[in-house]
């Protein structure tokens, strides 16, 4: 059985965040079916975004969507690149369809910076270096702990 997987795409979306998922998911996929051509394929991977029009990337790559939030295949699991997020936290159509996709599918935030702007207010990534375990320059000012 194949899982689905959605990549939401958005204004100023980084494009190594929503093409390097792309790229794992699609190429697991060309391997399975080397491998197994009688079986189905593990991932189908597609994009969507807000409307049907072409989507500016970061450093101008234009996406044409494959399908729109209110017209689309169900996802199980559902990539919310990184890129600049903040128009995207103003539009209450796309909240709301974040949240509708929650039950039925697994949300992937991108990096930490997208997981730190889709989670609930007062809850962030912890500020310090996961090697060195010493607190990041500038981070106190952008993280704050999760209670």
């Amino acid at each position: 059985m194949s899982r689905t997987v959605g990549i939401y795409l958005f204004e100023d979306v980084e494009v190594l965040d929503f093409a390097g998922p792309s790229e794992v998911f699609t190429t697991a996929s060309r391997v399975h079916r080397r491998l197994h051509p009688q079986r189905p394929e593990p991932f189908l991977v597609f994009s969507i975004a807000l409307t049907p029009a072409p989507v500016t990337a970061r450093a101008g790559l234009r996406i044409v969507p494959d399908f729109q939030i209110d017209a689309h295949p169900d996802i199980d699991v559902l990539i919310v690149p990184g890129g600049v997020v903040t128009a995207e936290l103003h539009k209450p159509e796309v909240l709301r369809w974040v949240a509708r996709q929650a039950p039925p599918a697994s949300a992937w935030p991108r990096c930490a910076r997208a997981l730190s702007s889709w989670r609930k207010p007062g809850c962030y990534k912890a500020g310090r270096s996961p090697r060195t375990g010493r607190t990041r320059p500038n981070s106190r000012r952008r993280f704050r702990r999760c209670r």
